[in-house]
């Protein structure tokens, strides 16, 4: 982490020194655009030191991609690690396997990912980096929690706390905590679930961490849901979904659409849910997301079934549970299991109602997850009496009495926990604010006086600079707007085709440029390197021209030269924005093919 610092400077500043210092603050404000250049600038310049190159690698395949370009993630991680090897620097092969490791989860490839995480844990073992092994044992036991192992995942996410904590890394260990009351609230141990979430905020606000806070917000609202208080609920997923927005982490920005879904369908706006539950499904397709995919699938299915519309919802549900078992997601697969058996029920299908939640009830026992099992219970009770199976019936409907019972008592304590946790939530978030006044107090000081010390010097260039600065920054909003909204189009584009064949298994297919009717469109052949140069644009809009250098092994001036070949084909006027143009008129061509299918 960077650490910035003020200081009072007694020295008188030169002319050229306060036009520096504009030309620099006009930089830094728009360094997050040029990150990714500077990086890739930093990698391809082999007379830095390796370790140089490979910390810019390192942060391209994680910072840069990792929730939002899986694959170009993956693809930058084995880059570093085939350079670390041959290098023979344990400490950046690890970090690349447990980059390509966090991937794999997020596709829903757990198992090939738990192997790529072993690797990594292997190899930070035998150097004994501490910092590594925080990493990578919270990581395993995110997979492990996926996979329904609840105590297998506490044990690593304890394992990882304990290096955290030695080496003081604030970062990690609230990461970890969250993950830990993750695991408590999911056994239904709400006081420690609102432990381990009010520490784990309380971190990130002091770090400022604004993703851990998402994440935090997500864990609060998800207790105001368990309580009902859906209005509080909401306040915190909305809060996570801002953030997350802001900071460009897809994967929390579908979780959070997917918890302000089901907050609408607890009450009753349907109409909302299945809004917020298509936009999460078309966040999770975007990124691979094979989780969310399935969660948002399940969660639509539900709609459906609410809305008196079994056919759909099992339609939904099964596409679903298809997708939960190929990523091994057991709490998933009894979710699924568990809808299907109350559409069926709906539908007067009572004896696959009885063999979907004989199958969740298995499932739910296995991972220990009441609230599945009462709703398997529920199921079966209803299935089993309609098909004159009284006795089994009736031990249902016990099982069901019991479970409720048991929760009601659960409940009947949340009032006091959570009232309590708000009131602790309350006092930190003060006594955070009140440290931010009293930083904020002596920052203002501390320019005061060293305003008053420059201030005759300053004020001959005053005007002039906000001439300039008025100027850089209004381009500068211009450029920006602009190409953002070419952005939202490209999106909406390409989102187009994948919401008309949401329905069927073909969406991935739906993701790439038609070259037979784009070369038909412009009249023009596009050679093997000018439809290499646009399918990367197509990926990722905003990719420089370095980077597309390195995808397609071609030169900088050859990606130039083929790019101004391109605009004239598809009669792309001068623009700062050029290159989102020509994948525009590309995609709007190969759109025309979607509703032809």
């Amino acid at each position: 982490m960077n650490h910035s610092h003020r200081q009072t400077s007694r020295s008188v500043l030169s002319i050229t020194t306060v036009i520096f210092i504009f030309i620099v603050s006009i930089r830094d404000a728009s360094a997050q655009q040029v990150n990714l250049d500077s990086l890739m600038e930093v990698w391809n310049d082999e007379t830095l030191p390796d370790t140089s190159r490979l910390q810019a690698l390192e942060k391209i395949a994680w910072d840069v991609y990792v929730y939002t370009q899986p694959d170009s993630a993956y693809y930058y991680a084995q880059v570093l690690y085939d350079f670390a090897e041959s290098k023979e620097i344990g400490i950046h092969m690890s970090s690349a396997l447990h980059t390509q490791g966090t991937v794999l989860r997020i596709k829903g490839e757990y198992k090939e990912a738990n192997e790529y995480l072993l690797r990594a844990l292997e190899i930070s073992k035998e150097i004994e980096d501490k910092r590594g092994l925080s990493k990578v044992y919270n990581s395993i036991g995110i997979v492990s929690e996926f996979l329904g192992d609840f105590d297998k995942a506490l044990d690593y996410y304890t394992l990882s706390l304990k290096f955290s904590e030695e080496i003081e890394n604030k970062r990690g260990t609230a990461y970890t905590f969250s993950n830990i009351g993750i695991v408590y609230q999911y056994r239904g141990d709400l006081a420690k679930a609102i432990d381990y979430y009010s520490r784990a905020l309380k971190i990130h606000e002091e770090i400022g961490n604004q993703n851990g806070i998402a994440i935090s917000s997500n864990n609060i609202g998800l207790i105001y849901e368990d309580m009902g208080d859906y209005p509080k609920a909401l306040h915190y997923y909305h809060r996570c979904l801002e953030i997350a927005e802001e900071q460009g982490t897809l994967q929390e920005v579908a979780t959070s659409l997917t918890n302000i879904g089901i907050i609408y369908e607890a009450q009753g706006e349907y109409a909302k849910a299945l809004d917020y539950h298509t936009r999460s499904l078309e966040t999770s397709l975007e990124i691979d997301y094979k989780y969310g995919t399935a969660s948002a699938l399940n969660n639509i299915g539900i709609i459906h079934h609410l809305q008196n519309n079994p056919a759909k919802a099992i339609d939904y549900c099964s596409r679903s549970l298809k997708l939960s078992q190929e990523i091994g997601n057991k709490d998933g697969i009894a979710y699924s299991l568990n809808t299907l058996a109350m559409s069926y029920n709906r539908q007067g299908n009572y004896a696959k109602a009885v063999e979907h939640s004989t199958r969740a009830l298995d499932i739910a026992n296995d991972i220990g997850s009441i609230l599945k099992i009462r709703t398997a219970a529920r199921n079966l009770y209803k299935a089993y009496q309609q098909l004159g199976n009284y006795r089994a019936s009736l031990e249902m409907h016990e099982l069901f009495i019991s479970i409720r019972d048991s929760l009601d008592n659960i409940d009947g304590q949340k009032a006091v926990i959570t009232e309590e946790f708000e009131r602790q939530l309350f006092a930190d978030s003060l006594a955070f604010a009140k440290q931010k006044e009293v930083d904020e107090l002596e920052y203002q000081t501390a320019l005061k006086e060293e305003a008053s010390q420059r201030f005759v010097m300053l004020a001959a260039f005053v005007v002039i600079l906000i001439f300039i600065g008025i100027y850089f920054r209004l381009r500068t909003i211009k450029r920006g707007a602009e190409k953002e909204t070419l952005l939202q189009e490209i999106k909406l584009l390409k989102i187009e085709g994948v919401i008309k064949t949401a329905s069927n298994d073909e969406w991935k297919e739906l993701l790439v440029l038609d070259k037979e009717k784009i070369e038909k469109a412009i009249e023009n052949t596009l050679n093997i390197s000018d439809w290499s140069i646009l399918q990367a644009l197509f990926n990722n809009p905003a990719i420089g021209n370095v980077q597309i250098a390195d995808q397609v092994a071609l030169s900088v001036p050859g990606v130039r030269s083929s790019l101004q070949k391109m605009y004239r084909f598809f009669k792309i006027d001068k623009s700062s924005n050029q290159r989102m143009l020509l994948v525009m008129e590309a995609t709007k061509i190969s759109n025309n093919s979607f509703s032809e299918k």
